[in-house]
């Protein structure tokens, strides 16, 4: 988890230390007078010192909401907030105060728990409308459901995080909805999102494992635990869990890739573990590893010609 400073701080450290910014603004004062640059133009070390702050707070803001995107439902209290992010339980508190204002969290009377704010929803449904492999997958999604009776996710990669984008329900009577659209988990735990750390390379999986190693601990496995199972799933072609999230459930999941091997999302076949005996497990992953080709095959024409330039030099 990244380190950052918080908001203000940058700022209070310019108004507190007067002496040290005086003497430069005194001399672009007189520069002005003398007809040099605006009295108002600070000196390029400050700029760069003020711009250093202020992607540290953007960074350490955006830390905050992948975590309570990990919360959906619950909320977050502060100090997990904290925990979570390394940062210091007052840092923590100005940047929620600052982004509840924005309207990106919001804060339970009752509980006194964080969640994410009304803003992030409009945000999102606008960003999504440049992102097509919803829409693409829709019809395969649909495919999976009708053919296996059971719940299929569709997860993209956010940051050290699995995002489920999308879901479709089955007819068999008991389902599994483990996870809701918009629904998190880090990279590692539960099939959709081992399916897409496996299909990483090496030294990215090593930087997920490392970023990761606290949160795995809450679903009771060890960085050298996942690492077992991305090996596992790269030497099968496929990822499963079984009751590693949920007790008596059972998922399998495979990649989606582009055209350099890279991966872009992950199907998940979901259902209780009674009706995931390997006999079935076998013909389910066969069915969404072709429906996974379908989805790489419809997204070839939408591959940008710097991709395309990519995946050339890839082959």
């Amino acid at each position: 988890m990244s380190r950052m400073t918080g908001i203000d701080e940058g700022t209070r450290v310019r108004r507190d230390n007067g002496t040290a910014v005086a003497a430069p603004m005194a001399a672009a004062g007189r520069a002005a007078h003398e007809g040099g640059a605006a009295a108002d133009t600070p000196p390029p070390a400050t700029r760069r010192t003020a711009d250093a702050g202020n992607v540290q707070s953007v960074a350490r803001a955006a830390a905050i909401l992948r975590v309570l995107a990990g919360h959906v439902g619950e909320g977050a209290r502060l100090s997990e907030i904290a925990i979570s992010t390394g940062l210091h339980k007052a840092t923590a508190h100005r940047l929620l105060a600052a982004l509840k204002e924005q309207g990106l969290v919001d804060k339970s009377a009752d509980t006194h728990r964080y969640h994410l704010g009304l803003e992030l929803f409009l945000l999102g449904s606008s960003a999504s409308n440049r992102f097509s492999i919803r829409d693409i997958a829709r019809a395969s999604l649909q495919r999976l459901a009708e053919q296996t009776g059971d719940t299929v996710y569709l997860f993209v990669r956010s940051g050290m995080d699995a995002l489920c984008v999308d879901r479709v329900e089955g007819h068999f009577p008991i389902r599994t909805l483990s996870l809701d659209i918009g629904g998190r988990r880090p990279l590692g735990v539960s099939s959709g999102s081992l399916a897409l750390l496996a299909a990483l390379g090496d030294d990215e999986v090593e930087q997920v494992l490392s970023a990761n190693s606290e949160r795995y601990a809450r679903f009771g496995c060890r960085p050298e635990d996942v690492a077992r199972m991305v090996s596992a799933t790269r030497r099968d072609g496929h990822a499963i869990s079984d009751g590693m999230v949920v007790p008596g459930m059972c998922a399998v999941a495979v990649a989606v890739r582009d055209r350099s091997g890279l991966p872009v999302a992950a199907i998940t076949v979901g259902a209780i573990s009674q009706r995931m005996d390997a006999a079935r497990r076998v013909q389910i992953v066969a069915q969404m590893a072709a429906e996974a080709r379908r989805i790489e095959q419809a997204l070839q024409p939408l591959a940008t010609p710097q991709r395309k330039r990519r995946a050339a030099r890839a082959t």
